[in-house]
């Protein structure tokens, strides 16, 4: 990359990640550092496509920041459950957005100590630009504005065929990140199956607490609940329509990840019918998507990678 980010210390941004990590509760069985590690390496595959090249340098840098701090701080619930117990972390932010608005708070409370503020050595209309980065895009993953934003993202798309707003594209990414998992595969113990089972965990633990205090159940959180239902409502009608509208971003290819969305579904769909259909053989669960697999692996095979590819690309962005 011919161009980098003048000024920045490394040095502090490696600090500035550690603090990030300790920040994440390990007794969360999703929300969690290696979750922020992974929305970090979806970010990073999202960025090496074709599309990316009208971001510089310190955007791309802001972005994969980003996706680190989006959940630093969180405490295995959900803004609902925090709005409707009356948390203080609701209270403060006034029932907007509460985690959200915590996670960027805490993102920006880390970066301060003279060993790990790498923003002060940029110049300030770059430390502005990542800060709106940083803003704009962890407020953007509240799950609650998923469809306004989608029905926004798609009528851009169709409007200025394929071109977007490169700013609402960042919050876009981000989100598309955060909810990735069933873009890899779930088969032969792929990634999805153990993101699934922690955020299942973490669903049914939040469960309890609503019972615990009184709460009217949430469906989702139910331990009674399939986790096939679970996972085909939320693959069908919230993943998958926003990674079919990214795939129309010129440059942005989506067709792996679609692919792998696709063999998911099909594999819970099978799980559906064979607890709704206790008589089916088991090894009618076998079919053409686990044997096209193999082919379409390659094209979403970056998600599978591990933190150095992702580590070497930050410094890329840095020296050059």
């Amino acid at each position: 990359m011919s161009e980098s980010i003048p000024k920045l210390d490394m040095r502090k941004v490696h600090n500035y990640v550690r603090a990030l990590e300790s920040h994440y509760p390990s007794t969360n069985p999703f929300h969690n550092a290696i979750h922020a590690a992974d929305v970090g390496q979806s970010m990073y595959s999202f960025l090496r496509q074709d599309f990316a090249s009208s971001f510089t340098p310190l955007e791309k840098f802001a972005l994969v920041l980003a996706a680190f701090a989006h959940d630093v701080g969180h405490n295995g619930k959900n803004n609902d459950f925090l709005i409707k117990t009356q948390d203080p972390m609701a209270t403060r932010f006034e029932d907007q957005s509460p985690l959200e608005n915590y996670h960027l708070c805490l993102a920006r409370k880390l970066l301060e100590g003279s060993e790990v503020n790498f923003l002060c050595d940029l110049e300030p209309h770059d430390q502005e630009r990542f800060q709106a980065i940083l803003e704009k895009t962890i407020l953007g993953t509240d799950n609650a504005l998923h469809f306004s934003k989608l029905k926004r993202f798609k009528a851009m798309v169709e409007e200025h065929d394929g071109v977007v707003d490169k700013d609402f594209l960042m919050e876009v990414l981000l989100h598309a990140a955060d909810i990735s998992n069933p873009c890899k595969l779930y088969e032969h113990g792929g990634p999805y199956k153990v993101w699934c089972d922690s955020v299942m965990a973490e669903f049914y633990a939040l469960g309890d607490l609503e019972r615990k205090h009184g709460l009217p159940p949430t469906e989702l959180f139910q331990r009674s609940k399939p986790v096939d239902e679970v996972q085909i409502g939320f693959t069908s009608f919230f993943v998958r329509p926003l990674y079919e509208a990214l795939g129309q971003v010129k440059g942005f290819d989506a067709t792996g990840m679609l692919a792998n969305i696709d063999c998911n579904l099909a594999y819970w769909q099978r799980v559906k019918t064979a607890r709704e259909s206790p008589r089916v053989e088991s090894s009618q669960t076998v079919t053409e998507c686990g044997k096209r697999t193999k082919r379409r692996r390659r094209n979403a095979m970056v998600f599978s990678m591990l933190g150095k590819e992702t580590v070497d690309f930050l410094q890329t962005l840095v020296e050059g």
